[in-house]
């Protein structure tokens, strides 16, 4: 994918404890799909701490909402 001024952005796809990606679930249809992204920019991707990035996994967030939150972390190298 390429960002608005020409770079190359970067899907960070972070999981969950179990390792999936789905973070939406329709009750009606009883199926879970992936419609929450982090992408990056190339001037970003070194500064994603990944072992920290993750699709939340807490049965307190399907009372709360259909999705399930996503958290990207990442630390500054340049400060």
């Amino acid at each position: 994918m390429s960002g608005r001024r020409g770079g190359e952005m970067t899907d960070l796809r972070p999981a969950d404890s179990s390792g999936d990606v789905w973070t939406c679930f329709e009750a009606s249809t009883d199926s879970f799909s992936r419609f929450d992204y982090f992408f990056v920019s190339d001037g970003m991707l070194p500064e994603v701490v990944r072992e920290q990035s993750r699709v939340v996994h807490d049965p307190l967030t399907y009372e709360a909402s259909d999705h399930r939150p996503v958290i990207a972390v990442f630390r500054a190298t340049d400060q």
